[in-house]
């Protein structure tokens, strides 16, 4: 462990936060006269905490989906987030504010690992693809939005193979098994992460016709991509 100098006293106003560039990042926030570290980056999606809204009960709400964090225990408080932040301990001395870190990569032994990920086009999904190729695995990823794939080639260029296809196919899930396999000649990791978001939709306020037209969509959508996805990558 290793005390690194984030800023003098001085230079973080209260209610405001500040990314340092350590690896992996850390977001040093000054909320009600305390400074509380986290990791930067969102654990639900590729979203720097520091551009975040901080509230005065020292919790943070991430700019991209809206999850919110506790700064001071690093917990997940509402969906869509589940995993908690890393937290670093703080120490003001002598008018500088110090962060006692651990450096080094949280994946680092990923590196050259083939994964293959559904839904690789936006939200976690994205996050994913974006995050394995920064560690130095080769990824390949099932999307069905034809724009989201072009978007995805134009991002990622051949560090990614991108197939257009549906997890409710079993064909589609086929395919991107065989061309991640033609391309890097074998898996290590597969993540089933398509699938519908209710973006927190209540129970109770949600209209009996709109519910049964939600689970009507979601549920054979949620149960072949379960069971289509993993099956051929299972053979291999």
């Amino acid at each position: 462990m290793k005390r690194i100098h984030a800023c003098s006293v001085g230079a973080l106003p209260e209610g405001e936060a500040l990314r340092l560039d350590t690896e992996p990042t850390i977001a040093l926030f000054h909320v009600g006269g305390e400074y509380y570290a986290i990791n930067d980056r969102c654990s639900h999606g590729n979203a720097s905490m520091s551009e975040g809204y901080i509230e005065d009960d020292a919790t943070v709400e991430c700019p991209l989906h809206s999850a919110s964090f506790c700064l001071k225990t690093g917990k997940a408080l509402c969906m869509p987030a589940t995993e908690a932040l890393q937290t670093y301990q703080v120490t003001v001395l002598e008018g500088a504010v110090f962060i006692d870190f651990t450096g080094g990569r949280l994946m680092s032994d990923l590196k050259d690992d083939v994964v293959l990920i559904t839904g690789g086009g936006s939200g976690l999904g994205l996050a994913l693809v974006a995050r394995f190729i920064e560690e130095g695995a080769r990824v390949a990823t099932l999307e069905r939005s034809a724009e989201k794939v072009s978007l995805l080639q134009q991002q990622f260029g051949e560090q990614v193979v991108v197939v257009q296809g549906d997890v409710t196919s079993f064909a589609d899930n086929q395919r991107a098994v065989a061309m991640a396999l033609s391309r890097f000649g074998r898996l290590d990791c597969f993540i089933g992460n398509a699938g519908i978001w209710d973006h927190n939709a209540s129970l109770l306020a949600t209209p009996a016709e709109q519910l049964e037209s939600a689970l009507t969509s979601c549920l054979p959508l949620t149960s072949k991509a379960i069971c289509w996805a993993p099956k051929p990558v299972l053979r291999h």
